[in-house]
């Protein structure tokens, strides 16, 4: 008897020694690493989370998730659970819209943790130029270039102050740009991709009256006086500067008047032909016609002619390639010239063009309108990003396509730069988009193209 009582208590004392023991229960979520401030466009030091049990301990082997709604902002996981030393790892490359960006890591039943990155970008008034060395205004008229090559160093010129800023060039190693002092006078400048020193504007030969609404092209640029007279100089090939020969390509290095009676309230200027809206809300355009870019009525070579078919317009952006936009009053975009890469459909015509302008489909009410040196971006009334051309070889995209559906823009920062376009929320604060880039990760082509990449800020001064 007393040798079974003794053998039972063995067993019993056995099978309690060999029981296992419970884990520990996770208690919280923590961040220990990698919330910080960061540029638009570009990823946040790596996030680290610790997973603590109630006691405070470190646990491995939990799986944690990441949870955003936050437009085109990208998580990289890099463990799909906690490690022994209890954390778990991701890079987030933050959406493009300046302010806090909300993310979550969750794990189990544990209450989530809330992480808020601060994305940043300079206050930017106008922007222009390639997307590797950008120069742009600040608000105030301070004129700042950014050399992605070097360190992504801005260099900023102290002093003079200006209201607009355009390229002319950015087709070689180097972009040529003017701007227009706060007196409206011109200046021109060099900046090529490898400079180290600040902007160095410098004042145009010649007696100019004070000028506003800066354009160009790759070869010349435009601006207007109180009167509403076109001043231009650089190269007026195929008859933009209104010589009378659209053969001929006239090299102006002043600005000089050119001849025509008529007075505009905006002026553009693509490669081959020149635009201009009147004071009537009128459209007439100027230089060559090989692809439709003077519309459907006749007129003398070398001179003006009225763009027919349109309502009362009020905005007008000229592409490079040979396509034409407006904005009429009824806020529906209108085109005409060459449309197989600026949204007017496909099979129109054999030739690829249209001189009678049509409407743009796909596109709601539009209250602005800008060139991207291929194709064409707009804001809608709400604020939306559409861009349509912008490609290179086959990879633009055919139809407006919203860029950032969900994130509004009170402005476009950029009028005509080389394959960007830039938009600007109340405060100024600047986003650009590469419109190759975003064309290829949009298009659905199957091109290796990160549509997040496209996207970019600017560091403070």
């Amino acid at each position: 008897m007393r040798t079974a009582a003794f053998l039972a208590t063995a067993l019993l004392l056995g099978a309690c020694a060999d029981a296992p023991t419970a884990p520990p229960a996770p208690g919280s979520l923590d961040l220990v690493a990698g919330s910080r401030a960061v540029l638009v466009g570009e990823a946040t030091d790596t996030l680290v989370v610790e997973v603590l049990s109630t006691t405070g301990s470190p646990l491995s082997g939990v799986a944690v998730s990441w949870e955003s709604v936050e437009p085109l902002l990208t998580i990289t996981v890099i463990d799909d659970s906690t490690r022994s030393d209890g954390t778990v790892r991701a890079v987030v490359r933050p959406g493009p819209r300046v302010g806090l960006q909300a993310i979550r890591a969750v794990a189990g039943q544990l209450p989530a943790l809330g992480i808020s990155l601060e994305t940043t970008s300079a206050r930017l008034g106008q922007i222009t130029g390639p997307v590797v060395g950008t120069c742009g205004l600040d608000p105030a008229g301070q004129l700042a270039c950014r050399n992605q090559w070097n360190g992504d160093t801005t260099y900023v010129l102290e002093g003079t102050r200006y209201t607009e800023l355009v390229d002319l060039n950015t087709l070689s190693d180097r972009t040529d740009y003017c701007a227009l002092t706060e007196a409206g006078q011109p200046e021109c400048f060099r900046w090529r991709q490898g400079f180290h020193l600040p902007p160095d504007p410098q004042p145009l030969p010649g007696t100019t009256p004070a000028l506003h609404g800066l354009t160009g092209n790759l070869l010349s640029a435009c601006a207007l006086d109180d009167d509403g007279a076109p001043w231009c100089w650089g190269e007026g090939a195929y008859g933009v500067f209104l010589t009378g020969d659209t053969a001929f390509s006239a090299r102006w290095d002043r600005p000089t008047r050119l001849d025509t009676p008529l007075r505009f309230q905006q002026v553009a200027l693509g490669r081959k032909h020149a635009c201009g809206l009147t004071f009537l809300d009128e459209v007439w355009c100027w230089g060559a016609d090989s692809r439709g870019q003077l519309g459907t009525a006749a007129g003398a070579p070398g001179t003006p002619r009225p763009i027919d078919g349109l309502p009362p317009t009020r905005l007008l952006a000229v592409g490079y390639q040979d396509a034409t936009c407006v904005v009429g009053t009824d806020q529906l975009v209108r085109c005409w010239g060459d449309w197989r890469d600026h949204g007017l459909g496909r099979g129109l015509s054999g030739d690829g063009f249209t001189a009678e302008p049509r409407v743009v489909q796909g596109l709601g009410p539009v209250r602005d309108l800008v060139d991207t040196y291929d194709g064409f971006a707009a804001l809608s009334t709400s604020g939306e990003l559409y861009l349509w051309g912008s490609g290179r070889f086959d990879e633009g995209l055919r139809v407006p396509t919203a860029v950032l559906p969900g994130v509004g823009f009170a402005e476009f920062a950029s009028r005509g730069a080389y394959n960007q376009a830039c938009v600007a929320d109340a405060l100024s604060q600047a986003i650009c988009v590469d419109t190759w880039v975003a064309a290829a990760g949009l298009g659905g082509n199957g091109l290796p193209a990160d549509r997040v990449r496209a996207f970019r800020g600017f560091p403070e001064p």
